[in-house]
Protein backbone atom coordinates (compact mmCIF):
# COMPACT_ATOMS: atom_id res chain seq x y z
CA UNK A 1 0.00 0.00 0.00
CA UNK A 2 1.37 3.82 -0.61
CA UNK A 3 0.79 5.71 1.95
CA UNK A 4 1.56 9.62 1.19
CA UNK A 5 2.82 11.54 4.65
CA UNK A 6 5.42 11.89 7.39
CA UNK A 7 6.59 9.19 9.81
CA UNK A 8 6.14 10.08 13.44
CA UNK A 9 9.91 9.97 13.35
CA UNK A 10 10.61 12.46 10.54
CA UNK A 11 8.32 14.81 12.24
CA UNK A 12 10.30 14.12 15.56
CA UNK A 13 13.71 14.83 13.34
CA UNK A 14 12.56 18.04 11.26
CA UNK A 15 11.00 19.78 15.50
CA UNK A 16 13.96 18.39 17.04
CA UNK A 17 16.82 20.34 14.45
CA UNK A 18 14.34 23.49 14.23
CA UNK A 19 14.63 23.34 17.98
CA UNK A 20 18.45 22.99 17.66
CA UNK A 21 18.91 25.85 14.65
CA UNK A 22 16.38 28.27 17.03
CA UNK A 23 18.56 27.73 20.25
CA UNK A 24 21.60 28.60 18.73
CA UNK A 25 20.40 31.84 17.08
CA UNK A 26 17.67 33.42 20.01
CA UNK A 27 20.61 34.21 22.10
CA UNK A 28 22.29 36.21 19.21
CA UNK A 29 19.09 37.24 17.54
CA UNK A 30 19.04 39.55 21.67
CA UNK A 31 22.79 40.86 20.88
CA UNK A 32 21.53 41.78 17.16
CA UNK A 33 18.48 43.97 18.35
CA UNK A 34 20.17 45.60 20.52
CA UNK A 35 22.99 46.30 18.38
CA UNK A 36 20.87 48.07 15.99
CA UNK A 37 19.56 50.16 18.65
CA UNK A 38 22.82 51.33 19.52
CA UNK A 39 23.69 52.19 15.97
CA UNK A 40 20.70 53.80 15.77
CA UNK A 41 20.41 56.08 18.61
CA UNK A 42 23.87 57.28 17.78
CA UNK A 43 22.96 58.04 14.04
CA UNK A 44 20.47 60.02 15.21
CA UNK A 45 21.68 62.04 17.95
CA UNK A 46 25.38 62.38 15.84
CA UNK A 47 22.62 63.85 12.76
CA UNK A 48 20.64 65.94 15.77
CA UNK A 49 24.65 67.77 16.46
CA UNK A 50 25.28 68.17 12.61
CA UNK A 51 21.53 69.71 11.71
CA UNK A 52 22.41 72.12 14.87
CA UNK A 53 25.45 73.12 13.03
CA UNK A 54 24.40 73.53 9.71
CA UNK A 55 20.74 75.54 11.11
CA UNK A 56 23.86 77.86 13.00
CA UNK A 57 25.57 78.58 9.67
CA UNK A 58 22.23 79.20 7.95
CA UNK A 59 20.26 81.04 9.74
CA UNK A 60 23.52 83.07 11.65
CA UNK A 61 22.07 82.74 14.98
CA UNK A 62 23.14 80.17 17.66
CA UNK A 63 21.86 76.57 17.74
CA UNK A 64 22.06 74.54 20.90
CA UNK A 65 21.68 70.37 21.30
CA UNK A 66 20.54 70.25 25.20
CA UNK A 67 21.22 66.96 27.06
CA UNK A 68 19.03 65.49 30.23
CA UNK A 69 19.02 61.95 31.11
CA UNK A 70 17.65 60.46 28.25
CA UNK A 71 16.89 62.90 26.01
CA UNK A 72 18.66 65.73 23.53
CA UNK A 73 16.71 68.31 21.85
CA UNK A 74 17.41 71.18 20.03
CA UNK A 75 17.39 75.18 21.62
CA UNK A 76 17.36 78.09 19.33
CA UNK A 77 19.29 81.40 20.22
CA UNK A 78 16.39 84.25 20.44
CA UNK A 79 17.53 87.49 21.64
CA UNK A 80 19.54 86.96 24.79
CA UNK A 81 18.07 83.19 25.78
CA UNK A 82 17.52 80.04 24.19
CA UNK A 83 14.01 79.27 22.77
CA UNK A 84 13.02 75.17 22.70
CA UNK A 85 12.27 74.38 19.27
CA UNK A 86 8.67 73.65 18.39
CA UNK A 87 7.20 71.27 15.02
CA UNK A 88 9.51 68.66 13.43
CA UNK A 89 13.20 70.23 14.23
CA UNK A 90 11.94 70.41 17.87
CA UNK A 91 11.26 67.14 18.53
CA UNK A 92 12.61 65.79 21.13
CA UNK A 93 15.26 62.49 20.91
CA UNK A 94 14.64 59.82 23.64
CA UNK A 95 17.09 57.27 24.39
CA UNK A 96 15.75 53.98 25.17
CA UNK A 97 16.24 52.39 28.31
CA UNK A 98 18.85 49.41 27.74
CA UNK A 99 20.96 52.02 26.15
CA UNK A 100 23.78 53.39 28.05
CA UNK A 101 24.30 57.04 27.69
CA UNK A 102 26.05 59.35 29.30
CA UNK A 103 27.30 62.97 29.10
CA UNK A 104 28.88 65.12 31.21
CA UNK A 105 27.91 68.49 29.68
CA UNK A 106 24.34 70.35 29.35
CA UNK A 107 24.48 71.27 26.18
CA UNK A 108 26.36 71.68 23.35
CA UNK A 109 26.82 75.31 21.52
CA UNK A 110 27.43 75.63 17.38
CA UNK A 111 27.83 79.42 16.68
CA UNK A 112 27.42 80.80 13.14
CA UNK A 113 30.75 80.77 12.41
CA UNK A 114 30.19 76.83 12.42
CA UNK A 115 32.05 76.59 15.68
CA UNK A 116 30.97 74.57 18.82
CA UNK A 117 31.40 74.98 22.27
CA UNK A 118 33.05 71.06 21.96
CA UNK A 119 32.00 68.24 24.06
CA UNK A 120 31.27 64.34 24.12
CA UNK A 121 28.95 62.16 24.59
CA UNK A 122 29.32 58.17 25.35
CA UNK A 123 26.47 55.88 24.04
CA UNK A 124 27.47 52.38 24.83
CA UNK A 125 30.83 51.71 23.23
CA UNK A 126 30.60 54.89 21.13
CA UNK A 127 32.11 58.27 21.48
CA UNK A 128 30.51 60.97 19.72
CA UNK A 129 32.68 64.16 19.59
CA UNK A 130 32.50 67.33 18.91
CA UNK A 131 35.42 69.26 18.07
CA UNK A 132 35.39 73.42 19.23
CA UNK A 133 37.67 74.62 16.93
CA UNK A 134 35.70 73.37 13.62
CA UNK A 135 32.32 72.03 15.15
CA UNK A 136 32.98 68.94 13.08
CA UNK A 137 30.90 66.23 14.73
CA UNK A 138 32.76 63.07 14.80
CA UNK A 139 31.57 59.00 15.79
CA UNK A 140 34.57 57.11 17.41
CA UNK A 141 34.20 53.10 18.53
CA UNK A 142 36.23 52.69 22.12
CA UNK A 143 37.90 50.08 20.12
CA UNK A 144 39.23 52.91 17.24
CA UNK A 145 40.79 55.14 20.65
Amino acid sequence: MNKKGFTLIELIAVVTIIATIYALVLPNLGRVLTNIKVRSTVQQVSALLNYARRQAVVHGTNYQVNFEKKSCWLTKKEDDSYVRLNGREGKTLFIPEEIDFKTEIESITFYPKGISSGGEIIIEDFRIVVDEVTGIVEVLREKEL
